[in-house]
């Protein structure tokens, strides 16, 4: 007895199945190209906003110098300064490191309204508007209608969404200190203070023994301090060189 197995060919429809398939296929690789180009610029944006508030900081910080020394009779005209958008002013040297960098080939615009000073406490709490000197310098850089055009997207136009807005906001804060004791701290073995001054300011004190701030100092003990340290001028000197 011979058995036979009888099989029906069955015609393929591949070709119907990937078309259908196709079209969520691209919209997903549409998608991804957009979401990996908005993560960098987004990325170039915050890199943007960090370098905008540390080079703010670092002009905050010499005005806060200034702010603070015995004497001084020009507070506010130092505040308006460190807070306002003069030339060299913490706001323009912000604005103008911002625009040093790039976000979606585009170079970034900083407007004043997104530059505000406010206090950091010792708990990294941030406030604003803040009465009184700021140590804290917080940017917004953005891409969007406002500044620098929304980001312009290369396959959103299929899903609806032709642009996109992006932010990214930084702040950088300066600290001081008061030293309130010389006592020698466990575990270290120093027994003086770590101190740096400016070459130019010291040159200028050697040379006319004048201080920054304006008072000159004629006394014998200062004159010998000034012969003691101008040996350890030099070395700082010779080293920034």
């Amino acid at each position: 007895m011979n058995l036979h197995a009888t099989h029906s060919r069955r015609r393929g429809a591949i070709v119907p199945l990937f078309a259908i398939l196709l079209i969520p296929i691209l919209a997903m690789l549409a998608f991804s190209i957009d979401a990996g180009y908005m993560v960098l610029v987004k990325t170039d944006l915050q890199s943007t906003a960090d370098a905008a508030a540390l080079a703010g900081a670092e002009k905050l910080q010499e005005l806060y110098v200034q702010y603070n020394m015995p004497g001084q009779l020009t507070q506010s005209t130092i505040l308006d300064t460190a807070t306002g958008n003069t030339t060299g002013s913490p706001m323009a040297t912000a604005e103008k490191f911002a625009y040093l960098n790039k976000a979606g080939n585009v170079s970034i615009t900083l407007l004043d309204r997104d530059v505000h000073f406010g206090f950091t406490d010792a708990k990294g709490n941030f406030t604003y508007p803040y009465v009184g000197f700021p140590n804290t310098i917080e940017v917004t850089v953005r891409r969007d209608e406002t500044a620098n055009t929304s980001l312009q997207l290369f396959f959103g136009g299929i899903l609806g969404m032709k642009t996109i807005d992006l932010q990214a906001k930084a702040r950088a804060t300066i600290y001081s200190g008061t030293v309130s004791s010389l006592q020698v701290i466990p575990g270290v073995d120093a027994h003086i203070l770590p101190v740096a001054l400016d070459y130019k300011v010291w040159d200028q004190f050697y040379a006319t023994g004048q201080s920054p701030d304006g008072t000159i100092h004629m006394n014998l003990p200062m004159v010998l301090q000034s012969c003691q340290y101008s040996r350890l001028t030099t070395i700082i000197r010779a080293a920034l060189a």
